[in-house]
């Protein structure tokens, strides 16, 4: 790559593909693969919905439990996005009930992974018993919180 002067933001995927993977990284964000992009803007898209969401939540008064998006989580593997619990109201069935949340936010279309289906596979089993769910947009989130007796502010 010495004296290889790219002016251009766009670099063909066929002359990517040729490179190393460390003369790639050197080209920054021009050394990119179609690929590469695309995983880089879904993260990009779920970190912000996972923003939205903990917003919404912190205007119900609801501390959640949120782990650094940017770098690679140490939490348990499988372990939802977000953590927080509330007390059920009455009337939604349950009087003077603790529920423990978790949710896992993926952006439409998105599977939970096999370690985040066996997490909530372990976290739904007795003694555990939390209220799971997958959330895709912040309408769902909303739905979830009714579901939990936690009605909207307005």
């Amino acid at each position: 790559m010495k004296g290889l002067n790219l002016d251009s933001k766009v670099l063909p995927e066929s002359f990517l593909r040729c490179l190393s993977p460390e003369d790639r990284k050197k080209l920054g964000k021009a050394g990119l693969t179609a690929e590469e992009c695309l995983a880089r803007a879904k993260v990009k898209n779920e970190r912000h919905l996972q923003g939205m969401i903990i917003n919404l939540l912190r205007l119900r008064g609801i501390v959640p439990l949120w782990h650094r998006t940017d770098k690679k989580s140490a939490a348990t593997i499988g372990w939802p996005d977000i953590t927080f619990s509330v007390a059920r109201k009455p009337g939604v069935g349950w009087v003077n009930t603790i529920v423990a949340v978790g949710w896992e936010i993926k952006l439409p279309g998105q599977p939970l992974d096999p370690a985040q289906e066996a997490m909530f596979a372990a976290l739904r089993t007795s003694p555990n018993a939390w209220h799971l769910s997958v959330v895709h947009s912040i309408d769902e989130a909303r739905q979830e919180l009714l579901i939990l007796g936690i009605d909207d502010p307005q």
